[in-house]
């Protein structure tokens, strides 16, 4: 599991980087309150 910990952490790093590099180019926030997808209310779960 620590290992996927870093592999998460380094993948949200390069996201985050990437997320940055396009507002500055844009000159936008790429992430708004008019753009982003609500949690859905009925989620199901699933039993394992």
């Amino acid at each position: 599991i620590p290992k996927l910990k870093k592999d998460a952490r380094e993948g949200g790093e390069i996201a985050g980087v990437a997320r940055r590099k396009l507002e500055k180019r844009l000159g936008r926030p790429v992430v708004s309150k008019s753009n982003f997808l609500p949690n859905r209310q009925n989620k199901k779960l699933i039993d394992k």
